[in-house]
């Protein structure tokens, strides 16, 4: 059963801060260490392999595991755990058929296609940090929907903190110079992670090879609105990399990545949030969740002024610290952060509208987001490079807050005040104030 009290939200949402906080902090002592010890190039070919790992996750997978969070939910409410383990080993079956299909076909069409490589065993680097991600999701998915929060914790602690302490020992003390360690590093610590909580699951849930397909034609109507849904954000997410390595280099793409990691203390907030709030949204009746949209929409504003303060006072001292040869990025981070702010309330309204089945609402607003990022990237970094890819996001992420805000008014009424409204029109227009002076300020930099 899924807690609904009041400190035990508040215990998840400090579990998923304090990791994200740790995550952060990380990011502290990492990206020195990558911008010291390896060129721009090396960076952007390391963004690169991620987000073309992060476009395959969607073929890979489906979406099967997110979008059996109502199914399994329903089946625990019902104390049906059989059919519980039915659902996760028809997902791990699935996954694996699928995995095994989609891997032959990039291979085949990798070394039949004439493609220019960007290094050395590209194709092979990319597979191997695709299945660490499929191996890490599947492991993980389980305990997220049954809010394991602790644990969650302790195993990505684990992986990361592990990651940094092995590249950290191989660039100081084996002077080693290949990005690929940095991929091969992560990729069999998650594996050995994720083997770890397969056998934590076993315990608990006697998977094995089988596929329901009853309970998968279940899955896979959600999965019909909430794969375009993933997808269309991995685009948002990631389409800003392609597009610059496609126009620009591969060192403007080490120079995004730089900006996108110092903006992602934002993304930790949204994070947090998703750590428990889907469950809690699934589990949660309408005037619970009403309450909770209510009380969070109340802080959003300040929330928001807080994050420009610091973060415009703090970053030109942070990039001088690390590398002073990024500073040119400074705009860029100030631009993404209120997109990235922007993300912390769409997951919760998306939460919200999964709760209450009307995942084409969240379709229909991320689906307008990502075509919005696309043709706003084409033509923005072609024009103004790096800040114009930050523009592009930045605006997708705007707009898709006020679809969802205006649709989630409908499903909950309770929640269209004016003291809500009045809120939710000082965030957006505190942003595209914040946007414009920065993007203009950037545009005189250049």
């Amino acid at each position: 059963m899924i807690d609904l009290s009041r400190k035990s939200i508040v215990s998840k949402f400090l579990d998923g801060l304090l990791l994200n906080i740790l995550l952060r902090l990380k990011g502290v002592v990492y990206i020195p260490i990558l911008v010291t010890f390896f060129s721009k190039s090396d960076i952007g070919l390391l963004a690169l392999w991620q987000s073309i790992a992060s476009l395959l996750m969607g073929i890979y997978l489906l979406n099967m595991p997110d979008s059996a969070n109502r199914v399994i939910l329903n089946y625990d409410k019902n104390n049906e755990k059989k059919l519980v383990t039915e659902t996760i080993s028809s997902i791990f079956t699935v996954s694996f058929i699928v995995f095994s299909i989609v891997t032959v076909l990039v291979l085949l069409a990798y070394y039949v296609f004439p493609i220019k490589q960007e290094s050395d065993y590209f194709i092979e680097v990319l597979l191997l940090l695709v299945l660490s991600n499929i191996l890490s999701k599947l492991s993980i998915f389980t305990f997220q929907i049954f809010q394991k929060t602790k644990l969650i914790v302790r195993t990505q602690l684990l992986i990361e903190y592990g990651s940094l302490g092995v590249v950290t020992a191989g660039v100081f003390l084996l002077e080693v110079q290949d990005i690929k360690f940095v991929i091969f590093t992560y990729a069999l610590i998650s594996i050995t992670v994720s083997f770890y909580l397969f056998r934590l699951l076993y315990r608990e849930y006697r998977f094995r090879i089988e596929i329901n397909s009853k309970i998968l034609k279940k899955i896979l109507k959600v999965s019909i609105f909430l794969l375009p849904n993933a997808y269309a954000l991995v685009i948002i997410q990631n389409s800003d990399y392609l597009m610059i390595k496609y126009f620009l280099s591969l060192v403007e793409v080490g120079e995004y990545s730089f900006a996108f990691s110092l903006s992602s203390v934002v993304s930790g907030l949204s994070m947090a949030i998703t750590f428990f709030w889907y469950s809690t949204a699934v589990y949660a009746n309408e005037d619970q969740i009403t309450k909770m949209l209510n009380t969070i929409n109340m802080y959003m504003p300040m929330l928001l002024l807080v994050l420009i303060f610091v973060y415009y006072l703090s970053t030109k001292e942070i990039i001088s610290l690390i590398n002073s040869d990024y500073l040119s990025v400074f705009h860029v981070v100030q631009v993404l952060i209120i997109g990235l702010y922007c993300n912390i309330y769409i997951q919760v309204l998306s939460g919200a509208l999964y709760a209450r089945h009307k995942e084409s609402i969240i379709l229909f607003s991320v689906l307008f987001g990502a075509i919005t990022n696309l043709v706003l990237n084409y033509y923005l970094i072609q024009k103004y490079g790096l800040l114009g890819g930050a523009l592009a996001t930045t605006l997708a992420y705007i707009f898709i807050l006020l679809i969802q805000y205006n649709s989630i008014r409908k499903v909950l009424i309770k929640i269209d005040t004016w003291k809500g409204n009045l809120m939710m029109t000082a965030v957006i227009l505190i942003s595209l104030l914040f946007v414009t002076f920065n993007f203009l300020k950037g545009i005189l930099w250049i």
